[in-house]
């Protein structure tokens, strides 16, 4: 199967998307990017993510596979918003936040917390400058 590169703004790409994936000829690797959307250096958006339109996107932060944003979502820096995950419009996402898979988030979250949920609840604060890595051996 080939891969395919789907990008644009707006509902026509999401539907020429579910019209590819239907016909399952093509791995889709695409992405979706309404107007008015800033994005920061050193970000990733990854497969099927969809930044709404006048959304912010700041350093540093990630959309993993399948996450949604309403229009004026604001994603702040150092954050995960992880797969299949949804924000409703005019969100705000915090500084070092990590929103949980399949979360729906329709309120704004603060700086350093961990939220997940349908609807979302924040379950822990996030210690600032902690190496989440070292605790599982990741780094030296």
């Amino acid at each position: 199967m080939n891969n395919i590169l789907v990008y644009g703004a707006s509902g026509q790409v999401k539907m020429i998307m579910d019209i590819i994936h239907k016909r399952n000829n093509y791995n889709i690797v695409g992405l979706i990017l309404n107007s008015n959307v800033k994005i920061g250096r050193y970000r990733i958006i990854n497969t099927n993510g969809s930044l709404g339109q006048g959304s912010k996107m700041i350093n540093f932060s990630n959309l993993t596979p399948g996450v949604t944003t309403g229009s004026s979502a604001k994603i702040g820096d150092s954050s995960a918003i992880c797969i299949e995950a949804t924000l409703v419009n005019n969100i705000n996402i915090g500084r070092h936040k990590v929103i949980g898979a399949s979360s729906l988030s329709s309120k704004d979250i603060g700086d350093h917390k961990l939220a997940y949920g349908s609807p979302i609840t924040v379950t822990k604060d996030r210690e600032k400058d902690y190496n989440y890595y070292s605790k599982y051996n990741y780094v030296n």
